[in-house]
């Protein structure tokens, strides 16, 4: 097993494989002992990548194809065992790029004041899921023309906050052919999540109504 894994030399993504599958794996293990150690074997290659890494210690790599014996070891079993091809990482880092451009996207053409006191990681956490709120509201669906002064005024603030910080409906087509209005940029992915119900949507037309505004 040992020949193994130094033959292949992605220690890596072998490291990253094992994460993502050990646990959908079918092993006797009452009292935990297996997954307790097994998170210190992980510790211990993060501790290894991150001192080659901050250190150029290439040498340390010798050590990484241990980690895959010690699992092997741990949850191997005569049982097939289902495995993925470890995606988690290039998720990760896609997403994490799709965040930052559209913060950056926003920051370009904020309101001065707004972009001198900018820090991407707290709009991310705390304005954005305040924005997100503002930027639903609660209208009827008559036209403008009929909208009461408060709902009037509503729209109003709607309007300057989006352009304050660089928000604006933009309409695109669907995979399924439909029409439908989305935030430009879409500031609604960085708060959503896939186990969170979603908030209350706006219906077309008004997304419609605030982008003509």
């Amino acid at each position: 097993m040992l020949s193994a894994a130094q033959a292949s030399g992605e220690y890596d993504k072998a490291i990253q494989g094992i994460f993502e599958n050990y646990l959908n794996v079918r092993v006797k293990d009452p009292h935990l002992e297996a997954l307790s150690l097994s998170q210190d074997w992980f510790c211990f290659a993060d501790l290894v990548q991150h001192s080659i890494l901050a250190s150029q210690s290439f040498s340390l790599q010798a050590y990484l194809p241990f980690v895959s014996v010690v699992f092997h070891l741990l949850f191997a079993g005569p049982a097939q065992a289902k495995i993925v091809y470890p995606r988690s990482q290039y998720e990760v880092a896609s997403t994490l790029s799709r965040n930052v451009n559209i913060l950056n996207s926003m920051s370009l053409d904020m309101l001065p004041s707004l972009r001198r006191g900018f820090n991407g990681q707290a709009m991310a956490t705390e304005l954005l899921p305040c924005l997100v709120q503002i930027l639903s509201p609660n209208f009827r669906p008559v036209g403008v023309q009929l909208f009461s002064q408060q709902e009037k005024r509503q729209l109003t603030d709607l309007v300057d906050s989006m352009i304050s910080y660089n928000v604006t409906y933009h309409q695109s087509r669907g995979e399924d052919g439909q029409y439908r209005y989305v935030l430009d940029p879409n500031v609604e992915l960085l708060t959503s999540f896939p186990d969170i119900p979603q908030r209350r949507q706006l219906t077309y037309a008004t997304k419609q109504l605030i982008a003509r505004e």
